[in-house]
């Protein structure tokens, strides 16, 4: 498989983009919506090198302006200033796949050209012809000039710029007139081409871009060749390291927390030095005076760093910082030049520019802004036009009516744009190395990548279901809740989670580290929404008439899980009896989660609603072997739900000694309203819910001046609680003593000594965190009054052996027949959510078991929502509230900390969904090359045939149907792909979307040099894969599929085999014929593929 570009013709590109707009009233994927249409009107207009521009915004020279379809798709959502991708003289290198990591801050180990130069320049015409010919197309020549600027970038050292191929590029920048000639030639017919007009000259300004470690005198020799002997307007590109180690280091890894972003000393030792920048800046700016053109710096390129990640090849020893880890440290050096410069330079600026600081740069008077790593990431392009509106939104607030204006507003220098921009500059360097944005994040971030393998057809799956342990469809809910339809939206919820109550305050929320705004803004608050419509809707709650079926199940045990499976059962008809050993149901949710966090009415609530579907509870009920074998008896099923009762040991010396106590005792005495004196100081030891609620009632327990410790063997980033409740804790006052193990406990008098050691983390364990290794002879001693080991729970086998239920967790089905299991009695102690989802599963299970066919599957609404709405969502970013908004830490007691949304704020929160269960598309929306497109196909499902050679008379039995069950798809375009990876970090599957999807070739040559690839040809549609070469050509009553080895003809009408010639040895699905034709049936008339 190769991932060497191939440039796609002009014809082939006019044809892709306006055919398109025709029929979808969209340009390379991108919908008319999210183009930027200049205005005269418009406040944001600059002039850069003598020429108008339209908007102060483009694309930096990389991924976004190598090939001619990238170039037109920024320049259609607003990128006005393009810095054509970095060309150099050596243009046959080999670049390692993958080559970049924008999941979070950005990475990449080559943003090199990857085209040979005279192509380079060839994409670089096709672009600039192409935006000329739209600008006409789309009505947009109301104003004659261009509005935009073709912005060269060129290195690496002199030697390479006076090299021949170098050179003749630069002069067909300088004067294309032949070719630009021959295009238009080629377009003729398609578009009046030729009264365009369309300049000869595509740039003469260039911005030098040299490599790490260029000497001083280098860069100025190159930089007075292009001023003095081009005379080119220049812009030098400078590197971050110019703070030095010192400032650079406490930027990056202390002020905004990346700890683990290693920047070598000798990337601080090869590059340009401040001072040496002092000396080269002033001798260009002479130098460009006399010659007459314009000079300044672009800021900045990206920070050398140490390779650290997995994702790029281990022969990768550095890599390359961008984005918003980048930007503080950019936007100093800025700060740090314009005070020496007082505020002259012409600064143009790339380093973590978005949407939410772009104006800031602006306000700086640091102009024009290109960006990069942000449009690697969902959304893409369309993300570029929310820049603009938010600059002129900055600008309208102030009443500036030109850029100037806006870097003046404000500022006792009055007129001066530069003292005035310098000013802004220093304030906002000072300012954003705290802002919150460009921290590292310690919140449990994740990608939302899921364990779902990617599939050719039907990729489309919301993550947040997929995490969610009872699969509810919170798509739909937040659909409802946004259009105020309560009622809908709880019987949503309650189709798979019928504990919504006590979820809506205590569910750790797993879906939320799987929302895809986790990619553009901030997370859904799915949690909060769930516990507002529950508590506007649940009064009002019936639960359905059901009719009987004579089956009774009885479930051992009223916890979350029990509960769950009980009333799935219910529904479905089930008479189910509930055996609970204390006198109130809820388990460890009504005994041992503190009243601050979770109020007794709201469980009961639940619990209430779960027993109006007929369900019995029999409280104080204890089980014993006696009365187990009675109950599976006296029943046709059983399920075992008794969860896991007994508090872990620590397994050292002195754990029974007294001031020691067990936190699930601790909890449910302290909900039962008992007084308990626990002394000023107190350990928890432990870092999950319990042992965080274990801390936090401790806290409201002690005297004044008392101390709460939690003792942790690895970081607080690693503890299993939610992160929530851990931040929770230490906003309270409750300090964590990390990378501490507990040795022993010794009483001395009335205290507590407990012994711990200091640890490290090692590699990874079998929980996916790092394992904490104990350091020797780090042992030290701490006093206490009282201590809390809260490490986890175990379960007691009093009715039952262990080795019935050793089971996994998605059996279900214990060694006992009829009887079945789940919840914390199987996983140990977990979370509500998941006990919930075992019950609500293991109902499922019985049902099978009982013969029982019921659909309880929840059908939700077809929304009718347009293809280009969900671009318009993925488009416009959105910081939502937090979930700190909804939580009071002002007053520590038993009251409840957290409130509900109001209505107005579940509504706006609801609305953000981006509703990923109907349409999805974030790999066509990242890929830069446009590489990845989507269609659409009528779902439905095909018959299909087994085929087994017998002789003459070919066995031939209907088989299973194929089912085409989603309408949006994707395929990708192998001519346009370069393997970036960016698809891959992004696409919620376990796949790569550039590998797994359908690989189509656009020339006949591409497709003859690659594997696992598919070629449209007129009438037919061919697909390789190792060295099997598969053909269908589809006549008017019937379609023949040929491969190495077989030849089988199919009814066009009904897919129907109509003969068949194949070995006897072999067997075969049509199947395959049927994907084959539907995707030359949806394909075949797109705008890539017409000759």
């Amino acid at each position: 498989m190769s991932d060497k570009l191939t440039p796609i013709h002009i014809r082939t590109l006019f044809n892709w983009i306006v055919e398109e707009y025709k029929s979808n009233n969209s340009m390379l994927g991108i919908h008319r919506d999210q183009f930027f249409i200049s205005r005269e009107t418009d406040s944001f207009k600059m002039v850069r090198y003598g020429y108008d521009l339209d908007a102060p915004l483009g694309v930096a020279a990389g991924p976004h302006s190598q090939l001619s379809q990238n170039i037109i798709a920024s320049w259609l959502c607003g990128a006005r200033y393009i810095e054509l991708k970095t060309i150099q003289t050596l243009d046959e290198l080999e670049v390692s796949k993958p080559c970049i990591d924008m999941e979070d801050e950005g990475y990449n180990c080559e943003w090199s050209q990857e085209l040979k130069l005279r192509q380079s320049y060839d994409e670089y015409l096709n672009a600039w012809i192409m935006i000329h010919v739209l600008k006409s197309y789309l009505g947009w020549d109301h104003n004659k000039d261009l509005g935009t600027i073709f912005n060269m970038s060129a290195g690496y050292n002199m030697d390479g710029i006076l090299n021949k191929n170098v050179q003749a590029f630069l002069d067909l920048m300088e004067n294309c007139s032949e070719d630009l000639h021959k295009k238009l030639d080629q377009l003729d017919g398609l578009f009046p081409v030729h009264e365009l007009n369309i300049p000869s000259r595509i740039s003469d300004n260039l911005t030098l871009s040299t490599m790490h470690g260029c000497p001083p005198d280098e860069i100025e020799k190159i930089a007075r060749y292009f001023l003095e002997e081009r005379y080119y307007h220049t812009a030098v590109k400078l590197n971050p390291t110019l703070l030095g180690p010192d400032k650079l280091r406490n930027i990056l890894n202390n002020l905004t927390g990346f700890e683990n972003v290693i920047v070598p000393d000798e990337a601080f030792e090869h590059d340009l030095k401040y001072d040496e920048s002092l000396i080269l800046i002033n001798n260009l700016q002479k130098s460009a005076s006399q010659a007459g053109v314009e000079f300044g710096l672009k800021l900045t390129n990206t920070l050398e760093v140490k390779n650290t990640k997995t994702i790029f090849p281990s022969t990768e020893n550095m890599s390359y910082l961008s984005g918003r880890a980048l930007h503080p440290i950019s936007i100093n050096v800025a700060a740090l030049l314009q005070n020496h410069f007082n505020g002259c330079l012409d600064v143009s600026f790339s380093a973590g520019v978005d949407a939410f600081n772009f104006a800031d740069v602006i306000s700086c008077n640091i102009r024009p802004v290109t960006t990069c790593t942000d449009i690697l990431k969902p959304g893409g392009y369309t993300r570029l036009k929310q820049y603009l509106n938010n600059l002129s939104k900055s600008m309208e607030i102030v009443d500036a009516k030109t850029i100037e204006e806006f870097v003046q507003y404000g500022n006792t220098a009055g007129n001066d744009t530069r003292e005035s921009g310098l000013k802004n500059l220093v304030e906002y360097a000072d300012k954003v190395v705290n802002d919150p944005l460009y921290q590292s994040r310690h919140d449990n971030y994740n990608n939302i990548k899921t364990p779902r393998k990617l599939t050719d057809f039907d990729c489309v799956s919301a993550p947040c279901i997929e995490n969610c342990s009872t699969d509810q469809n919170i798509p739909m809910y937040m659909y409802h809740t946004a259009r105020s339809e309560y009622d809908l939206a709880y019987e949503a919820i309650r189709a798979n989670n019928p504990l919504p109550g006590i979820t809506g305050y205590v569910c750790d929320h797993l879906c939320e580290l799987k929302c895809t705004r986790q990619n553009l803004d901030n997370p859904l608050l799915i949690r909060e929404i769930k516990r507002f419509v529950t508590e506007k809707a649940a009064t009002d709650y019936k639960v359905r008439n059901i009719a009987p079926t004579g089956k009774r199940v009885a479930v051992i045990g009223a916890g979350p899980s029990g509960l769950s499976c009980a009333w799935f059962l219910a529904l479905a008809g089930i008479e189910v009896i509930i055996f609970e050993s204390k006198n109130e149901a809820g388990g460890m949710v009504t005994s041992g989660i503190p009243v601050f966090r979770l109020d007794n009415q709201t469980i009961k609530l639940d619990i209430e609603t779960i027993k109006s579907a007929g369900i019995t509870i029999k409280y104080n009920t204890k089980i014993e072997a006696q009365k187990f074998k009675n109950i599976r008896s006296e029943f046709d099923a059983v399920y075992l739900a008794s969860g896991a009762q007994l508090n872990k040991k620590l397994g050292i010396i002195g754990e029974n000694v007294s001031g020691v106590i067990e936190p699930l005792d601790f909890l449910a005495r302290v909900k039962s309203g008992e007084k308990i004196h626990l002394g000023n100081r107190i350990a928890v030891i432990g870092g999950g819910n319990t042992a965080l609620d274990a801390a936090r009632t401790s806290w409201r327990l002690c005297e004044n001046g008392g101390e709460v410790t939690i003792l942790y063997r690895r970081t607080k980033n690693e503890m299993p609680a939610d992160y929530i409740e851990v931040e929770d804790a230490i906003e309270e006052g409750i300090s964590i003593q990390q990378l501490t193990a507990p040795e022993k406990i010794t009483k001395n008098n009335e205290s507590l000594v407990l012994t711990c050691s200091k640890m490290q983390l090692g590699d990874k364990d079998a929980s996916g965190r790092a394992r904490p290794i104990k350091l020797d002879g780090s042992e030290f001693d701490l006093e206490f009054d009282t201590i809390i080991p809260a490490i986890g729970q175990d379960v007691e086998y009093d009715f039952i052996k262990k080795s019935d239920i050793d089971i996994p967790v998605a059996f279900s089905a214990t060694a006992l027949k009829g009887v079945f299991a789940g919840g914390d009695l199987i996983r140990g102690a977990s979370s509500v959510i998941n006990a919930i989802g075992d019950g609500q599963h293991s109902a499922n299970k019985i049902l099978d078991y009982l013969k029982i066919k019921i659909n309880l599957q929840y059908i939700g609404m077809d929304k009718n929502l347009k293809p280009e709405h969900y671009q318009n969502l993925l488009a416009d970013r959105k910081f939502g509230q937090k979930i700190h908004d909804f939580v009071n830490l002002d007053k520590i007691d038993f009251e409840l900390i957290s409130k509900t949304m109001t209505e107005d704020e579940a509504r706006l929160e609801a609305s953000r969904c981006l509703f990923c269960d109907d349409e999805c598309n974030i790999c066509v929306s990242v890929c830069p090359n446009r590489a990845n497109q989507t269609y659409r196909i009528d779902p439905k499902a095909y018959n299909t045939w087994q085929i087994s050679g017998e002789g003459d008379n070919h066995k031939i039995e209907e088989s299973s149907p194929i089912v085409f069950s989603q309408e949006p798809q994707i395929f990708n375009i192998v001519d346009a792909c370069n393997e970036c990876g960016d698809c891959t970090t992004f696409c919620p599957t376990a796949g790569q979307p550039f590998m797994d999807k359908p690989r189509f070739c656009l020339s006949l040559d591409v497709f003859e040099n690659e594997d696992n690839a598919w070629y449209l040809d007129g009438p037919q549609i061919k697909y390789r894969n190792d060295d099997n070469l598969e053909t269908l050509i589809i006549k008017s009553n019937q379609m023949v599929f040929t491969s190495n080895h077989l030849k089988i003809s199919l009814s066009s009408k009904d897919f129907s085999v109509i003969d068949a010639e194949m070995p006897n040895d072999l067997s075969f699905n049509t199947s395959q014929i049927i994907k084959m034709w539907v995707l030359y049936e949806n394909l075949k008339d797109n705008s890539l593929f017409k000759k």
